[in-house]
């Protein structure tokens, strides 16, 4: 381990006797090196493969190597451009002044000097250096914490990345294991009740191809969102009109939900609105939203739906003739369609608003749910116009 220095090194570079011998005795207490021309100055300064040279006083005239071509040598050496250099000259004019911070100087002194303004200017300089070289091992070792983190967090994103394709690829196959099967016992279910002539037994074969069609569609939709999230989803842009959308969804639902009496109020105000987006995918999306509202609403209730352009945006709402949200729900309420509460989810809150949030995720829109200022649950829908 180096040892530290107890006190700095000042290298006196000048051709005139009596210059150094003045310069020795006032500067006391600091390591001197003399040099009288500046090709030795020079030799001194590239000894060693670590300069020990804190600062330079450095003439401008001398004989070999005057102090201008001294200055420029030494700043075009990587390791000695940062050793601050004062020039001690007699020549005070503008042009010679200037020529010297142009080569690198840090000051100048006009000599002869003022002993006090002298040491003063050396000492500013000394601290200023000290600064710069803690600045930059600070630098060197923060650069050497952010390298480390860096390979820390790549090698977790890594990780992360591979746990999740490891969960995707895992969905997908259960998914699509699934499929198969339930696609056959729903035909063979089918096949089975125009056998039966029994009514207690078709209706047990009822309950069995309900069963299995929730279980298709479960496998179905989680089959979709793995691919949302896996970012791996089909999406095919496209320009889409909203009233025909929610109409198809419409009569698609209540074709499923014929016996309850419910009654659907979709008001598009305005112009047409169009949106860009994948038409299987916003049907599905719309599909959900709606399904969860007939699913809530009480016979005899109205769901009422509404379409108006919004700052650039078409704005969605559908409100259910339901009990609304719990209470607990509406303290969360921007969180109730998160795709990380699919696992636990409840009554009104399952996969396939999960679905629908991340379908709207993919096509730059919002979902939103919150209790209807008539009664029942209002979900907004906001999706960016063509």
């Amino acid at each position: 381990m180096e040892e530290k220095k107890e006190t700095e090194t000042i290298l006196i570079v000048d051709d005139a006797p009596q210059n150094i011998a003045i310069l020795s005795e006032l500067l006391l207490g600091y390591n001197l090196k003399i040099a009288v021309n500046g090709k030795r100055a020079i030799d001194i300064l590239i000894a060693k493969d670590i300069p020990d040279v804190d600062l330079i006083l450095l003439d401008v005239n001398m004989p070999i190597l005057d102090g201008f071509d001294t200055c420029q040598i030494i700043r075009q050496n990587e390791k000695l451009k940062e050793i601050p250099i004062i020039f001690l000259t007699a020549n005070t004019d503008p042009e010679s002044i200037i020529r010297g911070f142009e080569l690198g100087a840090q000051d100048y002194v006009a000599s002869p000097f003022n002993q006090n303004e002298l040491l003063a200017r050396i000492k500013t300089h000394l601290e200023l250096k000290k600064s710069r070289e803690k600045l930059s091992e600070f630098n060197k070792l923060l650069e050497e914490q952010v390298v480390e983190r860096t390979i820390e967090l790549t090698r977790a994103i890594n990780k992360l990345s591979m746990l999740e394709k490891a969960k995707s690829d895992f969905l997908a196959l259960i998914s699509h294991e699934l499929r198969t099967p339930l696609t056959s016992i729903c035909g063979l279910a089918e096949s089975l009740k125009n056998m039966t002539e029994n009514n207690m037994s078709a209706e047990f074969i009822d309950n069995l191809i309900d069963s299995t069609q929730k279980l298709l569609k479960f496998s179905e939709t989680a089959l979709q969102i793995t691919k949302l999230k896996a970012g791996i989803a089909n999406i095919n842009f496209e320009k889409n009109q909203i009233e025909r959308l929610i109409s198809h969804s419409i009569a698609f639902i209540q074709e499923k939900y014929k016996t309850k009496n419910i009654t659907v109020d979709f008001n598009l105000t305005g112009k047409e609105l169009f949106v860009l987006g994948d038409t299987v995918l916003l049907e599905k999306c719309f599909n959900n939203i709606i399904d969860n509202a007939y699913k809530y609403s009480t016979n005899g209730s109205a769901i009422y739906i509404t379409a108006r352009e919004v700052d650039e945006c078409v704005e969605l709402t559908i409100q259910d003739g339901g009990s609304g949200f719990a209470d607990s729900d509406l303290i969360q309420r921007f969180d109730l369609f998160s795709a990380g509460d699919m696992m636990h989810h409840k009554d009104g809150f399952g996969l396939s608003l999960a679905e629908s949030k991340l379908i709207l995720d993919a096509h730059k829109g919002k979902i939103e749910g919150q209790n209807g200022k008539q009664g029942g649950a209002e979900v907004k829908v906001i999706l960016p116009l063509v």
